[in-house]
């Protein structure tokens, strides 16, 4: 049989290997992985300490836990499978762009008989 010491030794490496997850990644899916690995190793350490305290209350702690690390994937789900929102547009930019294309001709070089200040052929109509 092993000893609390195993179990704890365990959990703390599974916590270690969680926070540098935590630490180290930029995207979402693997900070709430290293979260899920945090969670996992205190999960650890509560049925350890249930079982060789004889107490139900780690075991009811535990239970908690877990419910909370399913919330946390069922949003990281939904973060994770929307499709990200394309910028809007501004029409403004759009055009002040097309006017500056219309000054250069395709080699860079400034047209002299172009003003970019002059309405254009779709606004004069």
């Amino acid at each position: 049989m092993m000893g609390l010491q195993a179990y704890l030794v365990l959990a703390a490496l599974v916590f270690a290997i969680g926070l540098f997850g935590v630490l180290t990644r930029r995207n979402a899916v693997g900070i709430l992985l290293g979260i899920e690995l945090m969670l996992n190793a205190v999960n650890i350490n509560l049925v350890a300490f249930a079982r060789f305290h004889a107490d139900l209350a780690g075991l009811v702690f535990t239970l908690f836990t877990i419910s909370i690390t399913v919330a946390e994937v069922g949003v990281g789900v939904v973060h994770t499978d929307r499709p990200p929102r394309p910028h809007p547009v501004d029409s403004h930019v759009v055009e002040l762009h097309r006017r500056i294309k219309a000054v250069f001709d395709p080699t860079g070089r400034l047209n002299p008989g172009r003003d970019p200040l002059a309405a254009t052929t779709t606004e004069a109509a």
